[in-house]
């Protein structure tokens, strides 16, 4: 039997989530600890343990990355979908409570949300626990992008796919985990691979570029030449792929 492959887009669906739930229960253990202790403090609990599911997620998937990520980008690709989270979390509860009629029926409308979740986490980590549901999943890790990068190997036209180490780019990996994911008709994914590493090559070329030329002690325009060349080699290795993807 076939497994059923739980993707990264799952997994970052999954921690996200629980990380909107640790913003709510904190914003609305917060703001009904004056009403409500008991269910306040209940709310404040949950948000520690939806927090701390949150972060086991993340590090599941971000444990095997190796790469050293410009500053821009660590805001791009992390701090802001969190402050957005956040700040939508937050905007959301404190809108609930400035509208809602009922200020007692919303502070147990929001426990039985808790709750409610609370025990399907529980729940899934329990089942997660017993080797007959382990045995029908297969999860993303470093092992499975392994196991991608074979099957990518198969289908490649250029090589560029052997000299790429799985956990070393977050881009290139959820391109990998894509040739997993579709590994029933994986060509147009592996297509997409080669141009995704293409384009990891072309913008390390360029930054090599501009580094030469913004030292002012040593503009070798030979470098710069043979750095070009192998910009434009890539660039026509695009347009080839492209015009055999499927």
């Amino acid at each position: 039997m076939q497994k059923i492959y739980v993707s990264t887009s799952y997994l970052k669906t999954l921690h996200y989530l629980f990380f909107s739930f640790a913003v709510f229960s904190l914003t609305a253990g917060m703001i009904f600890f004056n009403f409500a202790v008991i269910e306040s403090l209940t709310l404040l609990g949950l948000s520690v343990f939806y927090c701390a599911s949150s972060f086991f997620v993340a590090y599941y998937f971000y444990k095997d990355y190796r790469e050293i990520i410009e500053p821009y980008r660590v805001i791009h690709l992390y701090l802001l979908p969190y402050m957005l989270l956040a700040f939508w979390s937050i905007g959301t509860t404190v809108t609930l409570v400035l509208v809602f009629p009922s200020l007692s029926a919303l502070i147990y409308a929001f426990l039985f949300i808790n709750y409610y979740m609370f025990f399907l986490i529980v729940i899934g980590i329990i089942l997660s626990r017993f080797s007959m549901v382990s045995r029908v999943f297969e999860m993303y890790n470093k092992y499975v992008l392994n196991k991608a990068k074979k099957l990518a190997k198969r289908y490649a036209l250029f090589l560029e796919i052997s000299d790429y180490d799985p956990g070393s780019d977050p881009t290139i990996d959820a391109l990998l985990d894509e040739v997993w994911a579709h590994r029933s008709y994986p060509t147009p994914h592996v297509r997409k691979l080669e141009i995704g590493l293409c384009e990891r090559h072309m913008a390390d070329i360029s930054r090599m570029i501009d580094k030469i030329r913004d030292n002012k002690e040593t503009k070798d325009k030979v470098v710069v030449e043979a750095l070009q060349k192998m910009k434009d080699d890539y660039i026509n290795k695009i347009k080839e792929i492209e015009q055999k993807a499927d």
